[in-house]
């Protein structure tokens, strides 16, 4: 099947800040599930932070038909001084309130409860889109008009009074830009829309479902609006009174709690917008329920892997212990904890040499913390950084994979590692529990490896040690987690899922 003249491609995959540029994760999904149907084409829609030169990790398969590159950082939207003129643009309160939705109702309300009944429903919200589509409302003018100064002022007054308006302006300004460029963008004409998270390609998502009336749907492999929380709370470019830095307070500060609900707010019209809200795990669905998603649209399409590529791969001992870390050196995969546990380890087992696989320049400040507490703590000789490299020739090496990830969806190297037999240790997020110890179909097996609790280098390391020191307990996990793999987690049953969607929601209608 092909797309026909009338549209770009079959399906567009709306990315932020991943495929082709990022290596790993939902990059390696993205790339696998467009080789493996190659039965339809696609579009790619790629949303990124601003202008700066990227390189590309990934070699476009043939059926990617065309890639669209979009930027947050849109600064026409600042040409404007809004202290010069108060612009009138015609809009109506409702309408403005419409806009301001996708942020500020949420953040002013004091109970959960409240938030939810606040936010269940916007009717506004797609004639919006549509008025913002036409070039009818100027978004610059809508950041300028008086009625939205009036508007800010007074929710500033409501709930903000504690911090400088100044700020808060600001704040106010730069997150409405981002959002504004992305209800603005143009997308291509494709039969119908996938996005792999919420946030803004999700938003962005929503934007082409109710211009097009195509099909939509969004893949989850983190909830999106959990990441950003975990990200802003430890962010230091939003600014903060010193007091709230150093105050031990459940509350967030003013303005990252304006960001964490803008967040939910895109994830809610992705939601509301989308026929299939599908995630990795049944974990993930309790929080797309709180983020708004309706029940009946749930789904859950696990990770799959190639077993029969990587089972076949020779294990290739070493004469010492090798321990391997796999992932990108950020501050989400808690890679700190991993080198903390790693001291404890050497200094019962000396020999042990650590690989640490996965890219360092996504977060540079966070890498080279890395490599001063390796010195720190005297870890040269035993821990190597090796950057990205091929893992099929690294695996067979390895005597126990290691996650120390404060959140993750369902990692693929988990997977990956179990079709070798090599047994893990992983922090309990996400699903890595009911990869390595089995969900009520598959926990017969035995478990594949060892869950341990969160930022806990003592636990990690006796895991570690656990596995190392026993080669009956080793060879026990890795048979569990191979046959696990085997009979649930095979990519083919991947591929089946989703070009059973594709087929309906591309070419289903036209069959009727």
């Amino acid at each position: 099947m092909t797309a026909s003249s009338d549209y770009e491609a079959d399906i567009c995959l709306i990315l932020e800040g991943t495929y082709p540029y990022v290596r790993g994760g939902v990059s390696s999904w993205v790339h696998s599930i467009v080789k493996g149907l190659p039965d339809f084409t696609f579009s790619l829609l790629v949303i990124l932070p601003d202008k700066q030169p990227r390189e590309m990790r990934y070699e476009l398969p043939s059926n990617i038909k065309k890639m669209h590159t979009m930027y947050l950082q849109d600064k026409s939207l600042f040409k404007k001084p809004f202290w010069t003129k108060a612009l009138r643009s015609g809009f109506s309160q409702k309408q403005l309130e419409t806009i301001w939705k996708l942020h500020l109702e949420m953040p002013f309300v004091e109970e959960e409860a409240e938030a939810a009944e606040s936010f269940s429903g916007c009717p506004e919200f797609a004639h919006t889109v549509h008025q913002l589509h036409a070039g009818k409302w100027d978004p610059a003018t809508v950041l300028y008009d008086s009625k939205s100064w009036d508007l800010l002022v007074q929710l500033y007054h409501v709930r903000n009074s504690d911090v400088s308006f100044i700020d808060y302006f600001w704040t106010w300004r730069y997150l409405h830009a981002g959002i504004f460029a992305i209800l603005r963008q143009d997308v291509p004409r494709c039969r119908m829309y996938h996005t792999i998270s919420t946030g803004y390609a999700g938003l962005l998502a929503a934007k082409a479902k109710v211009i097009t009336d195509a099909p939509m749907m969004v893949t989850e492999h983190g909830i999106y609006s959990k990441e950003r929380r975990i990200e802003i709370s430890r962010a230091s470019w939003i600014f903060e009174k010193s007091q709230e830095r150093f105050m031990a307070e459940k509350r967030l500060g003013a303005f990252k709690q304006i960001w964490i609900n803008a967040f939910r707010a895109m994830s809610y019209f992705c939601y509301e917008q989308a026929d299939e809200i599908i995630t990795l795990y049944t974990g993930n669905q309790r929080l797309q329920l709180e983020d708004g998603a309706p029940p009946e649209k749930l789904r859950v399409i696990p990770n799959g892997v190639d077993f029969s590529r990587l089972s076949a791969l020779p294990r290739e001992p070493q004469g010492k212990p090798i321990i391997g870390f796999v992932g990108r050196v950020v501050s989400i995969k808690d890679v700190k904890t991993f080198i903390r546990a790693i001291r404890v380890v050497v200094n019962m087992q000396p020999n042990a040499e650590v690989w640490v696989m996965g890219p360092t320049e996504e977060e540079p400040e966070y890498y080279e913390e890395c490599v001063q507490l390796v010195d720190n703590l005297n870890l040269q000789q035993a821990i190597r950084f090796t950057g990205n490299v091929n893992l099929m020739e690294y695996y067979p090496k390895i005597d126990v994979l290691v996650l120390t990830s404060i959140s993750e969806g369902q990692p693929l190297v988990i997977l990956e590692a179990q079709c070798l037999g090599i047994p893990v240790v992983a922090s309990d997020v996400g699903s890595c529990r009911d990869l390595l110890e089995g969900m009520e179909a598959d926990r017969h097996l035995g478990a594949g490896g060892i869950i341990t609790g969160l930022a806990d280098p003592e636990e990690t390391a006796m895991a570690i040690l656990s596995i190392l020191k026993n080669r009956e307990k080793s060879t026990q996990m890795g048979e569990a987690g191979k046959q696990r793999m085997q009979q649930f987690y095979d990519l083919p049953i991947l591929y089946q899922k989703y070009h059973d969607l594709y087929q309906t929601y591309c070419y289903g209608r036209d069959r009727v």
